[in-house]
């Protein structure tokens, strides 16, 4: 694998951005994977930046879309939120509603668990509602169980 870092432009001028570009065997690595294509998997900051830089040098977006792999709608709304933010970070992973059980209260549920093999749903559910973190219902306890790998 070669990776190859340029900090000029095609006629030999200099530019304020690296332009990364990964090759393997002369193709583009790092392509897309279909699930990206089919728009429910969001680019990495690599990607990102690496479109961003594209961009800045003066290819268009057409040019980058055939040289990555990546849709023209992608490309124009990645260079579009990089401009208006200056960021190259993705902010689509902070939607959706936050979990209530954290990783601590998971541990602490298999502490539980563990401690006592036999207990059913409402005496384990009892158990961690009893201990310091916000109380859950019987149901968010049983899908919390069979999330880690624990039979009931």
């Amino acid at each position: 694998m070669q990776i190859e870092i340029r900090n000029q432009s095609e006629n030999g001028a200099a530019v304020g951005n690296a332009y990364i570009r990964q090759q393997v065997y002369g193709t583009v690595a790092g392509s897309v994977t279909a699930a990206t294509m089919a728009g429910y998997q969001d680019l990495n900051e690599f990607e990102r930046g690496v479109i961003d830089g594209a961009r800045e040098i003066g290819h268009s977006i057409s040019e980058v879309a055939m040289k990555f792999v990546f849709s023209r709608a992608t490309i124009s709304r990645v260079y579009r939120e990089y401009r208006e933010s200056g960021k190259t970070s993705n902010l689509r992973h902070r939607c959706g509603r936050k979990k209530i059980m954290q990783e601590r209260d998971q541990r602490r549920l298999t502490r539980i668990i563990k401690r006592e093999r036999r207990a059913t749903l409402p005496q384990i559910a009892a158990d961690f509602n009893a201990g310091p973190s916000t109380s859950v219902s019987v149901r968010t306890i049983q899908r919390n169980i069979i999330d880690m790998g624990f039979r009931y």
